[in-house]
C-alpha cells in the first residue's frame, strides 16, 4: 500500500478521502500523458505478446467458480445458437 492507512476516526476519514480526491483530479491534470494511457500497441507488439502466451494455459484455468457465477453464465447463454 502506498502512504498511510485511512484514519478510523469518521471526521478525520472524510478528510483524508477529500484531499486523496483532489490529489488524484490535480495529478491528472498535471500529467495527462502519464504512462501507457491512451496509447496502443502496434501491431508487432501485439504479435510479439501472442507468440509468447500460445501454448500456455490460462491465469484463470483450474480456478473454481461459485455456483452464482454459474447460474449467471448459464443465464446469459440462453436462447442463444
Amino acid at each position: 500500500m502506498i502512504g498511510r492507512p485511512a484514519p478510523k476516526d469518521p471526521i478525520r476519514y472524510q478528510e483524508w478521502k477529500r484531499k486523496l480526491g483532489v490529489a488524484s483530479r490535480l495529478n491528472a491534470q498535471r500529467y495527462p500523458d502519464f504512462g501507457f494511457r491512451g496509447k496502443h500497441h502496434t501491431e508487432g507488439q501485439k504479435m510479439k505478446v501472442s507468440e509468447k502466451l500460445k501454448g500456455k494455459p490460462s491465469r484463470k484455468k483450474g480456478v473454481p467458480l461459485s455456483e452464482e457465477t454459474h447460474r449467471k453464465m448459464s443465464l446469459a447463454q440462453k436462447g442463444k445458437p
